[in-house]
Formats: C-alpha cells, structure tokens, sequence
C-alpha cells in the first residue's frame, strides 16, 4: 500500500469515527454544551500555563473537544485534522458552545503549506 492510499484510509476511517463519536456517550456532546467545556485533564494546564490571548494549535483536533476547552481558557484556537467529518462536527459543537475557533482540514505533514503563517502560535 503506497502512502496515499494509507492517508486515504486512515481519513475514512475518521470521517466514520466521527458520526459515531457525535453521537457517543463517551464524548457525551449534549453534557458538554449543557455544563460548558470540562478543565483540561491532566498535567497540560499546568504544563501549558495561561493562555488567555494566545494563539494556540492543536493538532488532530478530532471532533475538536479538547481545542474547545482551550478557546474556553481564552486561547485564540486553530485545530487542524484530517478528517472533514471531524472538523464538521468540531465547528459544529463551537457554534452550540458560543466558542471561536477555526478548524483547518489538513495534514499535519503539510501544515507549511497550510498555514504559511509560520511563527503566528505562541503555543
């Protein structure tokens, strides 16, 4: 299998992972914008520190939970994954959230090309 048929699959795979996590009882999406974005878990806010007012990225954001609970904290979000699924379900989970973030469909191996705005994160 060369390298473009395996990202191929491996985007399929998260296009269908992500109907199924929209839905999940482990994400549990309805909680989520019932009680707002959890505190990150473990030692990444203490690691990351403050990030009101920055610019953060957030690779294979997924069906951008975690991206969200950042842009709660106050950080200006990117999330980027390779999934359109993924991120249609992120955007529409910031929308019923009242949160901003942008959600970029690429390959994280292709983010130069991407986002050629090198140096804008300060996380």
């Amino acid at each position: 299998m060369e390298d473009a048929e395996r990202i191929a699959a491996n985007k399929a795979h998260w296009d269908d992972r992500a109907a199924v996590h929209a839905v999940s009882r482990y994400y549990d999406l309805d909680a989520i914008v019932a009680r707002g974005p959890a505190p990150i878990r473990g030692p990444d806010e203490a690691e990351v520190g403050d990030v009101a007012g920055k610019a953060l990225l957030h690779l294979h954001c997924h069906i951008g939970t975690d991206t969200l609970r950042w842009a709660a904290l106050g950080a200006d979000v990117t999330g980027v994954d390779i999934s359109r699924g993924s991120l249609a379900v992120a955007r529409t989970l910031a929308a019923r959230l009242g949160l901003a973030g942008r959600f970029v469909e690429a390959d994280v191996g292709h983010l130069p090309e991407v986002l050629p705005e090198e140096g804008r994160f300060d996380v």
